[in-house]
């Protein structure tokens, strides 16, 4: 089997109805589809099993987080490409057989990211951009430094290599620790324009800064740094969020949990310093030109964040 579409769900039933009827209209149908629940507490695990019989349902105990419910799916995947797609997003009616297509083209594409658009307006998903954003009006592939958790491919090869996701993230970055591994394994990560997502932009609006974003997303930097990323540029960075988010968090009245993150992410990183296996420093300054960021000093990089956010 070629392809297995990958999907965490957590209490969003109707969407996940929606996105699975959406697969159906797939130019291929040649896949295994896999929903992996994340113990939701609405009717998911009694309306998928009956009403989408071809689906293998696998129903968590617990909330396994974002990573570990993509785990749980890429464990019981067959195929050779893995396709994830957000519980609340729809596919272009191509997308499939353009993954396949594009992994056969591109032999060191490790990774492909999708188009994100917006599923009422169908622009581009701000929301969901985090890569050069001179790349917003390409139409071919390019290479960038991360993917987008909204819809994204993996060749089984790359985590046959670098192995899973990392659990312990729960929620947050898990894309860019992944990322750091896959290069430093000398994997491509592809912008493929031509494969386009629909997402439903969240009501929670969970990707602006929250108590969450300032909790998880501060916490996994250090973790992911500190796992991953050579001291001379750990240190470096990490001094800059630090200052950067204490400030932020102040002033959007967050201060609590931007602490919550920073104190376990200094001392709860035991398993981040057990894992530490530094990517190779020309790993990292690819990172860098991938993301078509220079790396100022600390102080200018402080005054200019400030300067933004004021």
């Amino acid at each position: 089997m070629k392809i297995s579409v990958i999907i965490i769900t957590y209490n969003r039933v109707n969407d996940l109805v929606a996105l699975l009827e959406n697969l159906k209209s797939q130019t291929v149908q040649n896949f295994e589809t896999i929903v992996v629940d994340n113990n939701s507490s609405d009717k998911t695990a009694e309306i998928i099993p009956r009403d989408f019989p071809q689906v293998r349902f696998i129903k968590n105990d617990r909330n396994a987080g974002v990573p570990g419910g993509r785990n749980i799916g890429i464990r019981e995947a067959k195929g050779e490409f893995l396709v994830f797609v957000d519980n609340d997003a729809e596919l272009a009616e191509d997308a499939l057989e353009k993954v396949v297509k594009t992994f056969e083209t591109y032999p060191k594409a490790g990774i492909l990211t999708f188009k994100i658009l917006n599923f009422f307006t169908g622009g581009i998903d701000e929301t969901s951009w985090i890569i050069d954003p001179e790349l917003k009006t390409v139409t071919t592939p390019h290479k960038v430094q991360t993917f987008e958790g909204a819809g994204f491919a993996f060749r089984r090869e790359v985590v046959d290599k670098i192995g899973l996701m990392w659990d312990s993230l729960f929620f947050m970055h898990e894309e860019k620790e992944y990322s750091l591994r896959a290069l430093d394994a000398g994997f491509d990560i592809l912008y493929t324009p031509e494969i386009k997502a629909y997402h439903k932009i969240s009501p929670e609006e969970r990707y602006l800064p929250d108590e969450r974003f300032f909790y998880y997303g501060i916490r996994n930097e250090f973790w992911i740094y500190l796992r991953n990323v050579p001291w001379r540029f750990t240190i470096p960075h990490l001094l800059f969020v630090f200052f950067s988010a204490a400030l932020y968090s102040a002033r959007l009245g967050y201060f609590k949990f931007y602490r919550k993150g920073v104190f376990e992410g200094i001392f709860k990183n035991k398993e981040a310093l057990k894992l530490r296996n530094p990517i190779k420093t020309a790993t990292y300054r690819q990172y860098l030109a991938l993301l078509n960021k220079k790396k100022d000093s600390v102080p200018v990089r402080l005054l200019r964040f400030i300067r933004a956010k004021g």
